[in-house]
């Protein structure tokens, strides 16, 4: 497995990857922007745009995102790190967001991409770094503890009233 940038090239794969969450209906709250656009061509503009932080919109935050890739192409995840935090990321989001495609879960793939990611936010100068999950994905919580992390408090978002795990690493 490798870490690689978004690129069109990997649009076929990326159109796949993103046809795996709808089939388990996952998309949105999972994939976020991949599963709101409708062209995967707008999804990797707006990372691109987001990907520095003097192009990085008012009011959204500057991230980097990665694919995790198989040798065969296949995308089994995404990751993304973002630079800086808002008041409401701070609480519920975190520094890093991952997710695994559903039919590759329970393999290792997501320990393996969290410890990948670590001396990435390192090298982007985030120290502590902090990841945040839903109390009831207690494989995530897992992945995290297995990674480092150290459970700081819970938040309860007020939008979703989801119950947030927020860990430090």
């Amino acid at each position: 497995m490798r870490l690689v940038a978004p690129a069109a090239a990997r649009t076929a794969a990326l159109e796949r990857f993103r046809q795996s969450y709808f089939a388990a209906d996952e998309g949105v709250e999972t994939l976020g922007a991949l599963a709101v656009h409708a062209r995967i061509s707008d999804w990797l503009k707006e990372a691109e745009q987001l990907s520095r932080i003097h192009t990085t919109p008012d009011g959204r935050i500057p991230r980097k995102q990665w694919l995790y890739m198989r040798e065969d192409g296949e995308i089994l995840g995404l990751l993304q790190i973002r630079f800086m935090l808002n008041a409401w990321y701070r609480q519920y989001a975190g520094h890093i967001g991952y997710t695994i495609r559903p039919d590759e879960r329970r393999k290792g793939y997501a320990s393996q991409l969290l410890r990948e990611a670590i001396p990435l936010c390192h090298d982007l100068g985030i120290s502590p770094i902090l990841v945040c999950c839903e109390r009831e994905n207690e494989a995530s919580i897992r992945t995290i503890l297995k990674n480092g992390g150290r459970y700081e408090s819970t938040a309860v978002e007020p939008q979703t009233r989801a119950h947030i795990c927020r860990y430090w690493i």
